[in-house]
Parts: C-alpha cells; structure tokens; sequence
C-alpha cells in the first residue's frame, strides 16, 4: 500500500493543512477531527486560496467572500459559489496519500444543475459559468438554449422580453466567433432570469376535450383575444396543438388573433409570437 501509484501521490504526514501539486492545480489537504480530506485549494466562486480560509466543526470557510463549504462532499452552503471539486484521499501507515485529479463525476450534469440554479436564484456569475462549463464539457449550444427557454417558459406565466432577447442572441450564434459564442447565451440567460426573478411559476392548463377543426379553433382564439380572456384562449391554442394542428396553421390563427389587437401588451404581442416561432426552430 505504501508503493507510489500512477493515481495516488505521497501529500505528507498527517498535520493540520498542506497544499500539494495535483494534475491541473493545487490540491488542498485539511486533517479535522480525525478525518482527512482533500480539495481543490481554489475557491470555486473567484479563485482565493481555501488554504488562507478557516475550518470549523467540518465547514471550511473561505476569508474573501465568506463562501462555506462542507469539507467531506465540497458542496457549498452559499448557492452563489460552488461546489469544491474533492479528491479521494487514503492514510497508509500515517502518511496521507491523494489522488491528483479531480473533477465532478459528469461535468455536463453538473453545469446542468448549476445553470438551473443560477436561473433560479438569478446569479449573473453562476450562469456565465455554468454557460461556459456546459460549452467546455462538450454540450451543444442549441442543448443550452433549450434549458434556458425551457425555464423561462415555466417560471413566468406568459413570454417575456428575455424570451425575445436569449432567441435573437442565438439566432446569430452561428455568426460568432468560438472565443465569443458563449456570451451569446450567457447574457440571454441573463436577461430570462431576470424576467423570472420573483414572478409565479407558469399555472399548468389543460386542451380541451373536444377536437374542434382548425377553422373553429382559429375564430374561437379571435374571440378569446378580443375579450381578454387568457384562460379560454391558451385552451383553446393547446387543444389546437393537440389535435396535431400543423406549425403553419398554428401561427395563421395566432398572427390572425394578434393583428386584431396589434397594441396590446405594449405593441410587442405580434414580435413575441415570431420570436416564440424562431425560438421553436432553433430548439426543435
């Protein structure tokens, strides 16, 4: 157990802390409490040294911008930092030996669930970097417009002008250059969570149970529109879309709803209906 391996490297004796050399950065070693762990010595919220922080009662406390960290998984108790990368760690005959890679299982799945929680919490910085971990770890730009949209539409109860802007950056994704394309999406995705910041999550309805023929479900939708009525009229839009009513029809009967009404919702329904229609078509 004591031979050196090509995975685990000798880190020292066990004292307190120590930063040793891993594969990509310095890796932090931290004996607490009888235990001993190993993580990225960088702080995943600005980079600060973690070996300059504090340890108490199994919670590593970075000194720059009070990130908490537990100090056996690395998850942060602070949603706007990170979680450490950790290291697997092993004592041999008092010496403590550590594995000097890391990295999180699936990085694709983890800067999944970090941009859904930047989205949520509408942290600028926690998006810009799960965009560009997700890019980094291979997942197609379109993947992260679809994510984006797809909170959006269910955290506010109607489009949004970040709907329209996160559609018109990705239009022109295809335009950028590669060092670039990520602030496409990025400050979409900024201005999505801002439009959701504190708003009620989108209420589920229902089509109808009936399968009225397109030419009814188009005056019907007129009807709705001129009256106000929100609720008759996504029913009525959601039964059309399911009775298998195709995308040229679909938006024939709601640019015909739209252009009765043009100045309603500020003027921007008919720019809200094509963008929802170009967001759809980059998507799939």
């Amino acid at each position: 157990m004591d031979a050196p391996s090509k995975e685990f490297a000798l880190a020292g004796s066990l004292e307190g802390r120590l930063v040793v050399h891993g594969g990509h950065r310095p890796i932090l070693v931290v004996y607490d409490r009888g235990r001993v762990f190993a993580l990225d010595n960088r702080c995943p919220h600005m980079g600060f040294p973690l070996e300059r922080g504090s340890v108490e009662d199994g919670i590593l406390t970075c000194h720059w911008h009070h990130a908490r960290f537990d100090l056996e998984s690395g998850c942060t108790f602070d949603l706007w930092a990170d979680d450490v990368p950790i290291c697997p760690v092993e004592v041999r005959n008092g010496d403590v030996w550590v594995k000097t890679t890391f990295t999180h299982a699936d990085l694709a799945a983890h800067w999944h669930q970090r941009l859904a929680n930047g989205l949520a919490h509408n942290l600028g910085l926690v998006i810009a970097k799960a965009i560009h971990g997700q890019l980094a770890a291979g997942v197609p730009q379109t993947e992260i417009v679809r994510e984006v949209a797809l909170f959006g539409a269910q955290n506010r109860d109607g489009w949004g002008v970040g709907l329209t802007i996160l559609t018109a950056l990705a239009n022109i994704l295809p335009l950028l250059p590669e060092e670039e394309a990520y602030l496409a999406p990025f400050h979409g995705a900024r201005r999505v969570a801002a439009d959701c910041d504190g708003e009620a999550p989108r209420r589920e309805r229902a089509p109808l149970g009936s399968r009225p023929d397109p030419a009814a479900l188009k005056r019907w939708l007129r009807r709705w529109t001129n009256v106000r009525h929100r609720e008759a009229a996504e029913r009525t839009l959601l039964t059309a879309i399911a009775a298998g009513t195709s995308p040229a029809e679909l938006a024939d009967a709601l640019f015909a709803a739209g252009t009765e009404r043009a100045f309603a919702d500020t003027g921007h329904s008919l720019d809200f209906i094509n963008k929802a229609f170009e967001c759809l078509d980059l998507v799939g």
